[in-house]
């Protein structure tokens, strides 16, 4: 699914996964992904595991991997687990240069690499 196409809502759907990975390899960490290679004259699928076109490389397991999640975090963010919510919540914070807002990207999710994974794609879309 394109990303341009994407809502809030939609991003909060999403489950953990390579699906998810795959999108955030495309969208922030600007790595084209691929789910087969061609091996001499064969193709071969590699589903569900995308790599890095060009090497073959899987591509890192952002959503469920907290060390490779940690690489989407730039800039001012909030990661908490708030008793009353019993979720965790990822928070990146940006203010606008011109207009002095400030906007919020809030990604809340069982785990924490989803919930960073979350809001760093609402950035993307927004």
């Amino acid at each position: 699914m394109p990303i341009e196409t994407l809502t809030p809502e939609q991003i909060d759907a999403m489950p953990a996964g390579r699906e998810m990975d795959a999108l955030v390899s495309e969208q922030l960490m600007g790595i084209k992904v691929g789910w087969a290679k061609e091996v001499g004259s064969v193709l071969i699928l590699f589903e569900p595991h995308p790599f890095v076109v060009g090497t073959g490389t899987e591509i890192p397991y952002y959503s469920t991997d907290i060390a490779a999640a940690w690489k989407l975090v730039v800039g001012n963010f909030t990661l908490d687990y708030p008793k009353f919510y019993g979720k965790w919540r990822c928070c990146f914070y940006l203010k606008s240069e011109s207009s002095g807002s400030r906007f919020n990207f809030i990604g809340i999710a069982d785990t924490a690499q989803l919930a960073i994974c979350r809001a760093a794609l609402k950035k993307v879309i927004l």
